[in-house]
């Protein structure tokens, strides 16, 4: 049992790592071209740019609440929720894909089969989804469980319906709060959208765990 634990510890630094670092190497230098950029793009270009940077964030330190909460605030609570949801469900689309061609093979290295079994089972079951939705809005969990259920090798269609679910939920929110500090002119609701969600996911997670 402890060798098992040890193999899914290592799993998990390994996650956190391909996350972590290029957010420590180039986190402010990508926030300081980010910022100006929001502020200025045309609307076309902020959308899909905003929709570009909301999937990379699975690669790149992109300061996604921040961006997220911006759509809302420049086009709008309508528009704002679908230029989210569709940065955040091509991001998990994306980071399954990583998983499931990259990081099933250190699985497989890592873990016995009756392991990864067991992960599988709690994953597809309703806690494991519940978990999963909960964590889209956490910052570094959101990554490492999407990559993680690549990995495990969930069936995709299944993934993407709960984490559609849970991103449409996330797109509202972070959307209609940019829009609600643009029309009242408050930066203080900006900061609530950026900053809520996240932290109510924290504690939803942390209930569940």
């Amino acid at each position: 049992m402890a060798s098992m634990w040890k193999r899914w510890g290592l799993v998990g630094v390994v996650l956190l790592a391909l996350i972590v670092i290029p957010f420590l190497l180039f986190g402010d230098d990508l926030d300081a071209a980010v910022t100006p950029w929001l502020e200025s793009a045309s609307p076309l270009a902020f959308a899909l740019g905003s929709i570009a940077l909301l999937a990379a964030d699975v690669v790149l330190p992109v300061p996604s609440s921040v961006v997220a909460t911006a759509a809302g605030a420049r086009l709008g609570s309508v528009l704002g929720t679908l230029v989210v949801f569709g940065g955040l469900q091509l991001g998990c689309a994306i980071a399954w894909a990583i998983g499931r061609w990259m990081g099933s093979r250190a699985i497989d290295r890592l873990v016995d089969p009756p392991a990864q079994q067991r992960a599988r089972r709690w994953l597809g079951a309703s806690g494991g989804l519940a978990f999963l939705a909960a964590t889209r809005a956490v910052p570094v969990l959101s990554e490492a469980t999407t990559l993680l259920s690549g990995s495990l090798r969930m069936p995709f269609g299944r993934f993407f319906a709960v984490t559609a679910a849970a991103n449409a939920g996330l797109g509202f929110i972070y959307a209609g709060l940019g829009a609600l500090s643009s029309y009242t002119h408050s930066f203080a609701v900006g900061v609530v959208g950026a900053v809520a969600p996240p932290a109510v996911a924290i504690l939803l997670v942390k209930r569940r765990a």
